[in-house]
């Protein structure tokens, strides 16, 4: 299993974009005309960008400490867990102003596993991979968020909503199970530094005790020749 770890932290990644990218693209199909809240402005119909912005900004100022003190699956889990009613409030929604209210625990759950993603595999690649790890996520993510509203857009119509949305809930709530079943924390304290041990000290006292009486004797002999 250990060796699984970073697929598994690149797997979920690629999950928090697919989900991004299809939930997205069906909030902004809703608006359009046809859509079930068909609007003619713009100002309205962009707003669940905004709060999902606000939302996300926001979280992007706490992911970081959440996941030092309470560790990367923990961030990883909290942030499925709050994707997981994104889709049912969007599919049961009666108004334009739930569907906005969603992106706010949308940007929740993209800040907060896309973010555990990297520290994870920060951690597991190592410094001197750095790039790579960060390079490699970012890749799996915005292929992911493509391939969804290529798929939705596939689909067209209401058919492409209903598919979207349920495959949104799915893989949060199969992201939750992974981050709690399969997923190991990475962000481990370095290990206490040994306290010496009473030998230890002693011979270090015998050095210094050695050297001392060495040093006396080198100074009584040039008194002696003075």
């Amino acid at each position: 299993m250990r060796r699984l770890q970073p697929a598994l932290w690149a797997l979920l990644v690629a999950a928090t974009g697919w989900v991004m990218g299809s939930v997205e693209l069906t909030q902004a199909l809703m608006t359009t005309a046809g859509g079930r809240f068909e609007t003619a402005s713009g100002l309205r119909s962009s707003a669940f960008l905004v709060s999902f912005g606000l939302s996300k900004a926001a979280s992007n100022l706490v992911v970081g400490w959440l996941a030092d003190r309470a560790g990367r699956r923990t961030a990883m889990a909290v942030g499925w867990l709050a994707g997981a009613a994104v889709a049912p409030m969007i599919h049961f929604a009666q108004a334009w102003e739930v569907v906005v209210a969603s992106d706010v625990l949308l940007g929740i759950q993209q800040s907060f596993c896309w973010s555990a993603g990297i520290f994870a595999m920060l951690d597991l690649l190592g410094p001197s991979r750095r790039g790579l790890a960060i390079g490699l996520l970012e890749t799996l993510g915005y292929i992911a968020i493509a391939a969804s509203r290529s798929a939705i857009a596939a689909a067209g119509g209401s058919c492409g909503e209903d598919l979207a949305l349920g495959l949104a809930g799915g893989v949060c709530v199969a992201g939750a199970l992974v981050s709690a079943a399969c997923l190991r924390e990475t962000n481990r304290p370095p290990p206490p530094a040994a306290p010496a041990s009473p030998a230890h000290d002693s011979v270090h006292l015998a050095a210094d005790g050695s050297a001392g009486g060495a040093r006396g004797g080198c100074c009584s002999a040039s008194a002696a020749a003075l």
